[in-house]
């Protein structure tokens, strides 16, 4: 199983993590230096890059990839200074430095579960257990709190706003805390959670269901929106929010009425862009300068989670490479390694992806077309 991919597959990495982890000695709080993996060597030279005239550029340009020595739990994430943290299925957070230096680890108590996540108010890092504990760890890896909850924690903590941070609770409820850890409010979701919240404009919480999407608005106002089948994605979408269900690509409105409907292979994006593959090796990149249509490859599968922003598209595939696409058409074939590709994010530079794969190691990697045409070129 690939813990990394869950937030856009459900929950079934942590839902049986679960089960495992009540016969599981928990390691005691505090920090723990773990081996960073060197980035140096070549992928193998075995590797199938097919030549194709929309692939001129193919090249490796990872510079460093690191692991934690445990399955992923959730995805990376990465703060404004491009330092890249993480959580492991063996309880711990790991944090390395924009060139992949190690910089600390923090042992928890209990399996984390979800994805970690950075708090607004003050960049500490949010991840919850097994154990019914929440975790704010400073970015220097001291904790800043931690806080015992009613039930183990079955999602990512994100936060609701600049003091507050939401998540699901394995009881089937929604719940928030204050920035010391404080209690705020807990509502029972309509439905099964099959992922994490999403927090969209004015407070609003998403929560994908069995069957549909649950829409929770003030802690007190919930609707239930219908779909034939299980939410498989999920993710921001302007004011809304763009589901895949069933083969469905679905677009919420903030209100929760239906904008739009497509059937597609896969979806992805970000709050800025969105990228859909549909049959026949089609795709459509949507942001907010308009929506423009590209050829996938029909013989090509994706093997994770699609990255686009308002600049760039990504799409990660089984080979250990990913076809990269910027603003202005052009398109280059990055190989990360020879292991399939789960997640791709953009670092805050603009010029640098993070990738983590389903070995479990994350990686950074330079985009060679990052930069004007001209600099495509050479």
């Amino acid at each position: 199983m690939a813990p990394a991919r869950w937030i856009a597959r459900g929950l079934a990495g942590p839902a049986l993590l679960l089960a495992g982890a009540a016969c599981a000695a928990s390691p005691a709080s505090g920090s723990t230096p773990v081996a960073a993996r060197s980035a140096e060597r070549a992928p193998p030279a075995s590797l199938p890059i097919p030549a194709s005239p929309a692939e001129s550029l193919v090249h490796s340009a990872r510079e460093w990839c690191v692991s934690g020595g445990a399955p992923l739990v959730g995805h990376p994430v990465v703060d404004a200074a491009a330092r890249v943290y993480f959580a492991t299925s063996d309880g711990y957070l790991h944090a390395f430095e924009s060139d992949g230096r190690y910089r600390f680890s923090y042992t928890v108590q209990g399996t984390p579960l979800g994805s970690v996540s950075l708090r607004p108010g003050d960049g500490a890092i949010l991840l919850g257990t097994t154990r019914r504990l929440v975790y704010a760890i400073g970015q220097a890896g001291s904790l800043k709190w931690s806080f015992e909850t009613l039930t183990p924690v079955w999602s990512g903590i994100v936060p609701l706003d600049r003091d507050t941070v939401s998540f699901v609770g394995l009881d089937r409820h929604l719940y928030a805390l204050g920035t010391g850890g404080g209690a705020k409010f807990r509502v029972k979701i309509q439905g099964q959670p099959v992922g994490e919240p999403i927090v969209t404009r004015r407070g609003l919480v998403w929560v994908p269901l069995s069957d549909g999407v649950a829409r929770i608005e003030n802690a007190w106002k919930q609707k239930h929106l219908p779909l034939p089948a299980a939410v498989d994605v999920a993710l921001h979408s302007g004011d809304g929010l763009l589901v895949r269900s069933g083969g469905e690509a679905t677009l919420f409105a903030e209100s929760g009425d239906v904008l739009d409907r497509k059937q597609v292979v896969e979806v992805g994006g970000s709050e800025s862009a969105q990228v859909f593959l549909f049959a026949g090796g089609r795709g459509a990149w949507r942001s907010a300068a308009g929506e423009r249509e590209f050829e996938f490859g029909e013989a090509r599968a994706p093997s994770g989670a699609l990255f686009a922003d308002a600049s760039w598209l990504a799409i990660p595939l089984e080979d250990g490479r990913a076809l990269v696409q910027g603003s202005d058409g052009e398109t280059e074939t990055v190989v990360v390694g020879s292991a399939a590709l789960e997640r791709i994010q953009m670092g805050p530079s603009g010029k640098r992806l993070i990738v983590s794969t389903r070995e479990g190691d994350v990686c950074s990697v330079r985009l060679r077309s990052a930069g004007s045409p001209s600099t495509r070129a050479r």
